[in-house]
């Protein structure tokens, strides 16, 4: 084992006792190494027990992330939009700027929920204005061009 395997291993065993005394930015770095496979097995269950634990606790990035699983059915979930839809708006009321854009391009993009209408013009063109406050290039490009939100 190089020297960098071994601190590696050191640090993500203190990450993961820090987690499991109930840390909320500990748990989302163990859910992103499993996510990611960093290092270790990527194994999507696991990261996604983790931020299932540190979104409870009001992380915005686990909150984001659990938003993306179930939009694509990751991680043992089954893909729900209205649950992505949901795990979104928690991540923006805590801060997440990254799920104000998965909200307009899921309004802009998808059908919206299989002709359910899960967001409407209003929120998708108050996240993007929201985006586009915070610096986002693509949020100012959609708020330029009318075409988007015909």
């Amino acid at each position: 084992m190089t020297n960098s395997e071994k601190s590696f291993n050191e640090s993500f065993a203190k990450c993961i006792k820090l987690a499991e005394q109930g840390d909320a930015e500990a748990q989302f770095l163990v859910g992103k190494v499993y996510f990611w496979g960093y290092r270790i097995k990527k194994n999507r269950r696991k990261a996604v027990k983790w931020w299932i634990k540190a979104a409870e606790l009001g992380h915005a990035d686990a909150q984001h992330w659990l938003g993306i699983c179930c939009e694509c059915g990751f991680g043992g979930l089954k893909q729900d939009f209205a649950v992505a839809i949901d795990w979104w708006r928690k991540a923006i009321a805590n801060g997440n700027t990254g799920a104000l854009m998965k909200i307009v391009s899921f309004y802009l993009f998808n059908d919206n929920g299989g002709g359910k209408t899960l967001i409407s013009k209003e929120e998708a063109l108050k996240c993007c204005q929201q985006a586009a406050l915070s610096g986002n290039s693509l949020a100012k490009h959609f708020l330029k061009n009318e075409y988007w939100w015909k």
